[in-house]
């Protein structure tokens, strides 16, 4: 009987010890996965877009845009490989007239290794540029005079990142060891359709790009 009961102990402890083990992987793995999720779905609000209904003059169709960038606290490492007026425009507000039926905001991005997502390390971006197109009727965009010309700069433009985007691709040391951290250097530009109505917007950063979405 004792036997018995040695064993049936010894067994109880094995399951116990064999279930806290597997509840041990499994929050291991579900915080991992959560984890990974989180990091390579990230988004975070950059600005406040609101677009008129599509309206028309002399000149042609046009919307008001008024665009509040979000002020933001950059990161060490965002000024490493950004320069310095990153944020020079950060928490203004700035209204435009823009000819076009398509309204575009974007600027040049620095998207790390997937190894380094995985360690929280985001996309660096920089708002550089609002403007519009006429997508719909390209022709009309073909012939379009510079007296309705619709670009404007945030936060200096892109000149100062193409000397980021120089060392990126540079064929030297200082470039390899660049490309060791660096997945992709390129320029995101997401657009958005004038409607007949106002539509309010937030523009976001994900790891891929800008993005927008309509505010409810």
């Amino acid at each position: 009987m004792k036997y018995a009961t040695k064993i049936i102990i010894s067994l109880s402890l094995i399951i116990v010890f064999l279930i806290a083990c597997f509840s041990v992987i499994f929050l291991g793995m579900t915080g991992l996965f959560l984890h990974t999720y989180n990091v390579f779905t990230f988004s975070e609000p950059v600005a406040k877009i609101t677009i008129s209904e599509q309206k028309r003059d002399e000149k042609g169709e046009y919307a008001d845009v008024k665009l509040t960038l979000i002020e933001k606290q950059m990161s060490a490492l965002t000024y490493i490989f950004a320069p310095n007026d990153l944020t020079a425009d950060s928490g203004k507000t700035f209204e435009y007239k823009l000819y076009g039926d398509t309204i575009y905001v974007g600027g040049p991005i620095i998207k790390f290794k997937n190894e380094l997502i995985l360690l929280n390390f985001q996309t660096i971006y920089k708002l550089g540029k609002i403007y519009a197109r006429y997508d719909i009727d390209n022709e009309i965009e073909m012939n379009r005079t510079p007296d309705i010309a619709s670009t404007h700069d945030l936060n200096g433009g892109y000149a100062d990142w193409r000397s980021v985007h120089d060392n990126f691709t540079s064929q030297n040391l200082f470039g390899d060891i660049l490309r060791i951290f660096i997945d992709s250097m390129q320029i995101s530009a997401a657009g958005q359709f004038v409607s007949n109505r106002e539509t309010s917007y937030t523009l976001y950063i994900t790891n891929n790009g800008f993005l927008w979405r309509l505010n409810e």
